[in-house]
């Protein structure tokens, strides 16, 4: 059984997403190669198709925070995972065959829509880029409150109260805090707990975590050969 990786931190965010719309394309693209097919039953087309969606799902389950840049694309990848998963339960009495006698059956309905979903929300215009912050010091000039420019530059303690003081010493020694190490918190990460559906992510990753280990003995000792 391959050892999960360990949960991604927030600077991990941005180098998980490619990896994770790679896998959600390579989907797309091997459902439309079996959907032009004449054979439904074809597991030439259907076992890369599977293989392509267990990856997926893996890597979706493996995600603990959300990319920023994956946050648009967080209900179709939800809704697919959860296709994914119950796809794999599904076929998992398959596993107990000798593999030449393995047959997998072709795509729920519930699959097909999910993969289609999946398609259109990639196929989404990204959203406008977002517009500079203000400067420190031109919003401290402007009267902003230096508790509230704490808030917009997230510098935010572990109480979730703003660290003002890192304004103060920004404004005595610009740099100091605003630099090349320094990550607008509209871009950051964000934690899997906020709204509907970021708990909906997160009971699908409770629940990937158990059900895609069939998806990784797909890819191990059933898919490939």
């Amino acid at each position: 059984m391959t050892k999960t990786a360990p949960p991604p931190t927030k600077s991990e965010g941005h180098q998980q997403t490619p990896d994770i719309l790679a896998k959600a394309h390579a989907v797309v693209s091997e459902f439309d190669a079996w959907a032009v097919g004449d054979n439904p039953n074809d597991q030439r087309k259907l076992v890369p198709l599977y293989t392509a969606a267990s990856a997926f799902a893996k890597a979706w389950a493996d995600v603990v925070e959300v990319p920023a840049d994956c946050a648009r694309f967080l209900r179709g990848f939800c809704r697919f995972a959860e296709a994914v998963i119950a796809n794999e339960r599904q076929h998992e009495n398959e596993f107990q065959r000798p593999r030449h006698e393995r047959e997998f059956a072709p795509p729920s309905r519930a699959f097909e829509s999910a993969v289609r979903e999946l398609a259109l929300t990639l196929a989404a215009p990204k959203p406008a880029p977002l517009a500079p912050l203000e400067s420190v010091m031109r919003l401290d000039g402007e009267g902003v409150g230096h508790h509230q420019i704490s808030r917009m530059y997230g510098f935010i303690d572990s109480r979730g109260e703003p660290e003002a003081w890192k304004i103060e010493e920004e404004l005595k020694s610009p740099g100091k805090w605003v630099n090349e190490n320094w990550v607008d918190p509209r871009r950051q990460a964000a934690p899997v707990n906020t709204n509907h559906d970021e708990l909906l992510a997160d009971e699908l990753r409770i629940r990937g975590r158990q059900a895609v280990r069939v998806g990784n003995d797909w890819a191990s000792s059933a898919y490939v050969d």
